[in-house]
């Protein structure tokens, strides 16, 4: 974090069950920024849900 600037990286997996029955998994790496406002709250600035990929 910088101030009221902040990186986040998230890794995630989901593992499940499709419609047609076959099975899914999932994961991968999420990058994203945020920013702090005036009122104390967190707000995204970059939403990058494919992180590294």
């Amino acid at each position: 974090m910088a101030g009221n600037i902040a990186l986040l990286i998230v890794d995630r997996s989901m593992r499940g069950t499709a419609r047609d029955g076959s099975e899914l998994d999932m994961s991968g790496t999420a990058t994203d920024v945020v920013r702090r406002g005036p009122d104390g709250q967190w707000r995204y600035v970059i939403d990058n849900p494919h992180g590294t990929a």
